[in-house]
């Protein structure tokens, strides 16, 4: 409906310019663009369905707003949509914070996502080096967000409303400290404007790599390592007399050393399962002799090793029988 009342929502002056409500602003520019002449939630562009539940587009407090329904529960904003600020930041169901151009109160999903990383758009390249006692600095640690309003201290704040109570993940999560991260990955870590730490769990990636490339090279080493001291064994026993093997009955004591004359050498005598667990370690008795009592072993098969003064040896098999 169109009329000149003075009371009318919508008038055409004697100029035919178009007005809404009592504002003096014309509704569109010399753009074309459509002008609300007040902030706040009274004047917004609604959008409702038959339920009455509408989609609202205002501007409040240098904040622009597209939400569902008015505000909830009594307070300053509706956080249940999408709020920009003037500087372009975009808040989901939560007020833009400064520190980042989009931030999200709640879970998100995803199909995919790509971060850029192209060599030609880098700078300052260095290699990674990360001392191994900071990998057991860190702890991983499982949590549930809170559901209050929290202060920098940590100290309780009040409940949140339900709308923002809605938007928080109450799944338990896994992760770091932000804290204790800062103290050894500060460029992982980054603070808002109201003091909250977040961290980059992106970053762990090339970080946690490494690890792996030097825990690979270990591995590597160690099985050289073996495979060099399993030709040492069976290039040098400990005389040509040596057994390859030991055959005794459960019944009776097991004899794995004994001492031959003037033999001043420090014996020890590894014990080992099928498997290469260590089961046992024995010792010289006075008389430089390694025997053990029937009962300290089970009948089955385990493999022994030779300590010679420090050194390994030889390794033979024992074979307890019923």
């Amino acid at each position: 409906m169109v009329t000149s009342s003075v009371y009318a929502q919508i008038k055409v002056d004697q100029y035919g310019d178009v007005h809404v409500g009592s504002t003096v602003v014309p509704p569109l520019d010399s753009q074309g663009d459509l002008i609300m002449g007040q902030d706040g939630l009274d004047n917004a562009l609604s959008f409702y369905n038959s339920t009455g539940l509408s989609y609202r587009m205002y501007r409040m407090n240098d904040y622009g707003f597209i939400v569902r329904g008015r505000n909830i529960d009594g307070q300053t904003y509706n956080y249940k949509g999408i709020i920009m600020d003037v500087n372009g930041n975009i808040g989901i169901k939560a007020l833009p914070n400064s520190s980042y151009s989009l931030y999200v109160s709640g879970p998100a999903y995803s199909t995919g996502s790509w971060l850029g990383s192209d060599i030609r758009m880098k700078s300052n390249i260095k290699k990674i080096s990360v001392q191994s006692h900071v990998y057991d600095s860190l702890t991983p640690i499982s949590y549930n967000y809170k559901l209050k309003k929290v202060n920098k201290s940590g100290t309780d704040m009040g409940g949140y409303a339900q709308a923002d109570a809605d938007s928080i993940d109450t799944n338990t999560s896994f992760g770091f400290s932000a804290q204790e991260v800062q103290k050894y990955f500060p460029n992982l870590v980054q603070e808002d404007g109201q003091g909250f730490l977040a961290v980059n769990y992106d970053g762990f990636i090339p970080i946690l790599w490494q690890a792996n490339q030097i825990q690979t090279q270990r591995i590597v080493y160690l099985e050289q390592k073996v495979l060099q001291l399993e030709k040492e064994i069976n290039a040098n026993h400990i005389n040509s007399n040596t057994k390859t093997s030991i055959t005794t009955n459960a019944s009776s004591n097991i004899v794995l050393y004994t001492a031959k004359n003037k033999d001043k050498s420090t014996v020890d005598v590894y014990v080992m399962d099928v498997t290469g667990s260590l089961l046992q370690v024995h010792s010289q008795d006075v008389n430089g002799n390694i025997i053990v009592p029937a009962e300290s072993y089970k009948a089955g098969m385990y493999t022994i090793s030779y300590i010679v003064n420090g050194k390994l040896e030889s390794s033979i098999t024992l074979m307890i029988t019923k």
